[in-house]
């Protein structure tokens, strides 16, 4: 009920503000021309390898990765013989790191708006994540508090800013509903690839076995990453020869 009344507190707070701020247009945005709607739709920006796919497999192997971890960190604790309130308290230390992890990715990819400072967030994470492999407490709560500070909140809001430069106005709000659709569709395997882990080799290697999903996912956006620099390159070369 608690959660209900913040979540109508939330709602009625982003009516709020971008009812004052209006549905803006970003300068760098491209231009969606009334003519392209029918030959390019918004999932082939979405799927096309030399576009989109990679930020998009990414933001999928990202929802599997961090619900994996989530899911099963608890219990991974419980079993270790931590008093149930002593691992609320690790819960409650992720949420606190989670507190400042907008502001730095925010400011990250307004800064660097590029697939590698996405991959940056998840390669950390996924070092969070490896505390579980060394059995200590202290590396795991370090760990969780990495997770909380950078691949927490971060991943979505790098991801949501990177379509927002990339797809034309038009077609974002549709761009979006993909990309979260296979967001959730990364969380939906991710429970049941990490139950498999844990059946068969046990909670620590099934907490551990997200941080596989986790590099997967920052090798993908660090790929998206090397894509943007080679398209400015080649942005740049073309220009320098049409003044020549």
């Amino acid at each position: 009920m608690i959660m209900g009344v913040f979540g109508l507190i939330a709602a009625l707070g982003f009516e709020f503000v971008t009812r004052n701020r209006g549905a803006g247009k970003l300068p760098s945005q491209p231009e969606w021309k009334s003519g392209d709607k029918d030959s390019e739709k918004a999932y082939r920006l979405l799927l096309n390898p030399k576009r989109l796919l990679f930020l998009i497999a990414s933001y999928f192997f990202f929802g599997a990765g961090y619900i994996i971890y989530f899911t099963y960190l608890i219990p991974y604790l419980v079993t270790k013989g931590i008093p149930s309130f002593n691992a609320g308290l690790i819960w409650s230390l992720i949420g606190f790191a989670g507190l400042f992890n907008g502001w730095i990715g925010g400011k990250a990819i307004d800064r660097w708006p590029s697939g590698y400072t996405l991959a940056s967030g998840l390669m950390l994470g996924t070092i969070g994540v490896s505390g579980v492999v060394t059995n200590n407490l202290l590396f795991t709560v370090l760990g969780a508090s990495i997770i909380g500070l950078v691949s927490f909140i971060t991943p979505p809001l790098m991801t949501t800013a990177l379509l927002r430069r990339h797809v034309p106005h038009q077609a974002y709000a549709a761009c979006l509903s993909i990309a979260t659709a296979f967001f959730a569709a990364g969380q939906i395997m991710g429970p049941v690839l990490g139950g498999m882990v844990v059946e068969r080799y046990g909670l620590q290697f099934g907490v551990a076995s997200s941080s596989i999903f986790m590099a997967i996912a920052a090798a993908l956006a660090g790929l998206f990453g090397q894509q943007q620099r080679k398209t400015s390159n080649d942005a740049v070369l073309k220009a320098e020869s049409l003044v020549e």
